[in-house]
């Protein structure tokens, strides 16, 4: 490449050509040549193991050029420059701990860890949540939500009515959270309240009430005007139709929809005969057809506009919990990078992050850029800018349109168009369109599909064609043969024709990768199953379902759900059936016996042993993938174990559902969905089940509308057709669903090295050979019109010449016996002796009741401040009435602290926990004194329940307090505040254990 070191560069790199070559080309250069420390560099890219194999090829690259003249001729051939590579090595390695080779995600967190204040976070230090802990706590603030909000503001209630209008309220309940996360997500994205629905768009729009009110009168003179059967019909529909409901349409009723904007008199087909509809007759048709579709959009505008004030709720209710609380996921990550656009003063904040971070990078190479998103970018942006201005900084980008599929995760091909006019004549283009991954035979088959622009255009539109910018792809190993092959059969022929290739190859016996790639999860764990059913050595790459997926996993499973529900019958008939049950037998007679035994043990050992020794005598017996899939759910549970969390309930809710990340394997054969593939090559590659029957898009994923400064739950289709900003929304969504269908045939086609295998279904009689096939728009439909299914290029007996493949042998598995912590972590809360399922209960409750103690500080006698009307708010304003508590919070001149966190090490354990309330006292600035306020909702009888339960949790504090603040631990007094019981209970730690120890 030329201008591998042009300051500012965008690389448009075809698949297999080598843009990480390259990009570890651009290191090398600037250090070398250039003189740039390394350490003032940053490489992003999107995948940990993306960035693992750019500072590999780095390090490759000079370690090699440093022991042989021959690569290091080859490395400074290609930088254009004679460069010292040991020097530059040794660069390199001395600033490995400052480099920023990384992900997008682990930069944004660590700029936010070293510039959280000026980003608005306060609590100390935060922790990212990702994976199952994200979950549970996205569960947690959903619960919060509603309950305060139905509990407190009646106006919530009403919103969410409206949001669901005409959808059914036990609909909406069964899909809260996927509404929640769906609609929350687009909230982070930056669209504030008024784009929700925005009516300043959608203006002149009729009540709802309006269709009720005025549909009668024109059904009733259209139905003076009958012409039959259908007509009746439609108006039939008309009458029963509710504005939210979709409008049920015969087929006169959609020709009807088809000319609305004509002027009258019109003629439509009415099944064999033409009816004529006079201008008078015709008018009234338009107003009732119009009246419904306005009263649809002025529905949707109103539901929108809910979903706006719901979203704002959460979000209140997200940053609240999560950002105050020092936890973020990596989505908020991004949006804090990306509020400097939103106000003067978070613009400022940035600015002076900014001024430090261009004062330590100057040097900024962005990997996958058709992948990146419009919140990623807008975070990068002030820094980029910098550099791409300043003579000693520069910017390179790499990335490929054709390659954009992850546009449902926000990535924006259309942030190159952007790249280059805000950075016009600043930045100099470079494309790649030799492929160093396929063979001439494969490129054949790429170039003959992907290149041919017309089909594209005659099936998924001008626009989608004039975006797809393409040049035919060459081969860099013109000499490698290999094959391309277009298999037509029918479904039932399908799996039998994938196998006869498959064998054809030798694919197990010979040195040959293969990748068998789909569309869906449910397509990897079928043709996994199918080619592990015939002999083949398999492995499934994507997410794994351990609970689900596997004897071993179902069997854990329903442990857990019958520790939670010991009533689940059908747990314990799974259970009865499997090995472990020798040993739940052991706990005793009867189903009551065994759980209470189990339950006692998992109290003492936490769920992750407890499970984990339960199916130890079955471990020598399991095969790998029930080994795997035990180990996948005993490491869930350790992480469940760490929350401190107990309850089963809970316990379930953290297993149910868990997907284990599964990287590809070395095995013969790699099954995964096309999105899995991207970045990998196999020698030989097999597509089956090209998608062919529903057309590319498919209207019913349109969910929501959108515009400059709007957005829209949309109506159904008929409705949103009608409205121009509405379709104009549509026919932008369609065009992005089109392109990108285009981009995961490229991605697919363009893993394969020598040898690739399409499978289409056959074409059904009623479009083979008429202008409906020719126009179906599916990949199967553009392959099948782009070829007659044979190859010049391709050599059938390609694989006769490939090695044998050598057979290790597998030697006994050693088994090393269970790792031994060097410290165990505890926390006082696990010092309790609480009932399990009692512990879930009030769990929430709890929660929310220590969050509204948390907010009350110093009180003046008899001040009782408002609390939210609410169960919990309710509980606390009564606690806070009663005399004995409310001395707690008035000033006697101690220094208090809420929610104080802590972590130390007690008697060689680990110890973490959070005191609910603790006031220090001071005489001359020496301690006299600490008290801790501990606050109870359980439910109980006495003070001697709550004695009995909590009594090693207080010994726990009281011991850590003393050695937190270096005094005896007998100037710390702990009390126990009971909101069921509206006492203050002192707790005399060492008297009340000996009582305890007696029992």
């Amino acid at each position: 490449m030329k201008e591998i070191l042009a300051k500012n560069l965008l690389i448009l790199a075809s698949a297999g050509s080598g843009k990480t070559y390259q990009l570890g080309n651009r290191v090398i250069g600037k250090i070398g040549k250039e003189g740039v420390e390394p350490e003032r560099i940053v490489a992003l890219t999107f995948t940990r193991k993306a960035a693992g194999e750019f500072a590999d090829s780095v390090l490759t690259k000079l370690a090699k050029g440093s022991l042989d003249p021959r690569e290091a001729k080859s490395v400074c051939k290609d930088i254009r420059a004679t460069v010292d590579l040991p020097a530059v090595l040794e660069k390199v390695i001395r600033a490995l701990p400052q480099i920023q080779f990384t992900t997008l995600d682990g930069f944004f967190s660590r700029i936010v860890r070293g510039f959280q204040y000026e980003l608005g976070l306060t609590g100390g230090t935060f922790d990212l949540l990702e994976g199952e802990q994200l979950k549970t706590a996205q569960e947690k603030i959903l619960q919060g939500v509603l309950r305060d909000g139905f509990g407190q503001r009646q106006e919530f209630f009403y919103a969410f009515r409206k949001a669901s209008l005409g959808q059914g309220q036990q609909g909406v309940q069964r899909s809260l959270e996927e509404f929640i996360e769906t609609w929350h997500g687009i909230w982070k994205s930056g669209s504030g309240k008024n784009a929700f629905g925005n009516s300043r768009v959608f203006v002149d729009l009729p009540q709802i009430e309006d269709w009720f009110d005025q549909k009668d009168g024109l059904i009733a003179d259209l139905r003076d005007e009958s012409r039959g059967k259908t007509w009746e019909a439609m108006l039939d529909n008309f009458s029963d139709h509710v504005v939210g409901k979709s409008l049920v349409m015969n087929t006169f009723g959609k020709r009807l929809l088809d000319v609305l904007d004509e002027p009258g008199p019109v003629e439509v087909k009415d099944g064999r005969k033409m009816l004529t509809i006079s201008l008078e007759v015709w008018e009234i048709w338009q107003q009732l057809f119009r009246l419904a579709i306005r009263c649809e959009l002025s529905s949707a505008v109103c539901k929108t506009e809910a979903i706006g004030e719901l979203m704002e709720q959460v979000d209140r209710e997200h940053r609240e919990q999560l950002r105050k609380r020092g936890l973020l996921s990596f989505d908020d990550v991004k949006i804090l990078l990306g509020e400097w656009s939103q106000s003067e003063g978070a613009r400022l904040r940035r600015e002076l992050i900014d001024y430090r971070l261009d004062g330590r990078y100057d040097h900024w190479l962005l990997d996958e850029f058709q992948d990146t998103s419009r919140a990623e970018w807008h975070g990068l942006e002030p820094l980029i800018d910098e550099a791409v201005a300043d003579p000693e900084g520069s910017f390179f980008v790499v990335g490929d349109r054709k390659q954009s599929i992850f546009a449902w995760r926000g990535g924006d091909v259309s942030l190159f168009d952007d790249v280059l006019r805000q950075y016009e004549g600043g930045i100099k283009i470079e494309p790649m369109d030799v492929s160093w991954r396929s063979c001439p035979a494969v490129l054949e088959l790429v170039n003959a599909v992907c290149g041919n622009l017309g089909l594209i255009k005659d099936l998924f539109g001008r626009a989608v064609s004039e975006k797809w910018q393409w040049k035919d792809h060459e081969s860099a190993k013109p000499e490698v043969s290999g094959e391309a092959k277009v298999v037509e059969v029918s479904k039932d022929e399908e799996e039998e024709a994938l196998l006869l290739e498959l064998r054809r190859l030798g694919i197990g016996q010979k040195e040959l990768s293969c990748g068998v790639l789909v569309r869906k999860g449910d397509q990897v764990k079928k043709y996994a199953e199918l080619l592990r059913g015939e002999g083949f050595d398999v492995i499934e790459a994507g997410q794994r379902t351990p609970g689900s997926d596997h004897a071993v996993g179902v069997v854990i499973k329903h442990l857990i759900e019958w520790i939670a529900n010991p009533a689940n019958n059908y747990s314990r008939e799974v259970l009865a059936m499997s090995p472990v049950m020798a040993t739940l037998e052991k706990y005793g007679e009867g189903w009551g016996r065994r759980w209470d035994g189990v339950v006692r043990e998992i109290q003492g050992r936490g769920y992750a042993r407890f499970v984990s020794a339960l199916v130890a005598p079955e471990w020598g017996r399991m095969k790998l993938y029930g080994r795997r899939r035990a180990e996948d759910l005993i490491a869930a549970l350790a992480e469940f174990d760490r929350t401190g969390e107990a309850c089963p309930r809970a316990a379930v809710n953290w297993i149910r559902g868990l997907q284990v990340n599964q990287a590809p394997g070395v095995a013969a054969i790699q099954v995964m969905t096309i999105h899995k593939s991207k970045g990998l090559g196999f020698d030989v590659v097999m597509l089956p089940e090209l998608p062919d029957r529903l057309q590319v898009p498919n209207a019913g994923d349109f969910k929501v509308a959108r515009g400059t400064d709007w957005l829209l739950q949309v109506p159904g289709k008929w409705a949103y057709l009608a409205h121009p900003e509405t379709k104009l929304a549509y026919d932008r969504w369609a065009e992005s669903q089109k392109y990108e269908t285009l981009c995961l045939l490229y991605v697919a086609l363009t893993r394969a090295k020598r040898g690739l295998y399409l499978f289409l279904p056959e074409e059904p009689a009623a479009r083979r050979g008429k202008p409906a096939g020719e126009r179906h728009a599916t990949p199967a439909n553009l392959v099948r019109q782009s070829m007659d299914l044979n190859f010049s290029e391709s050599d059938q007996n390609w694989s006769v010449s490939v090695p044998n493949s050598e057979k290790v042998e597998v030697g006994k598995t050693l088994r090393l016996p269970e790792g031994k912590a060097q410290r165990t972590r505890t926390s006082p809360s696990s010092l309790k002796t609480v009932n399990m399922m009692e512990a879930g209960t009030g769990r929430r409750l709890g929660i929310e009741v220590h969050r509204l103690f948390e907010k009350v500080g110093w009180l003046s006698p008899g001040e009782v401040p408002a609390q939210s009307f609410s169960a919990a708010g309710k509980i606390v304003e009564d606690c806070l009435k009663k005399k004995e508590i409310h001395k707690i919070f008035e000033n006697d001149g101690g220094e208090l602290f809420r929610e104080q966190a802590f972590e130390l090490i007690y008697q060689n354990e680990w110890m973490s926990g959070v005191v609910d309330r603790l006031h220090l006292y001071r005489n001359a600035g020496k301690i006299m004194r600490i008290a801790i306020f501990d606050f109870k909702t359980d439910r109980v009888k006495s003070p001697a329940d709550l004695l009995v339960r909590y009594t090693g949790q207080m010994r726990a504090y009281q011991s850590a307090m003393s050695q937190v603040f270096g005094v005896n631990s007998s100037m710390v007094v702990c009390r126990i505040v009971s909101t069921s019981l509206g006492e203050v209970i002192e707790v005399n730690v060492e008297e009340n254990q000996r009582e305890l120890d007696l029992l």
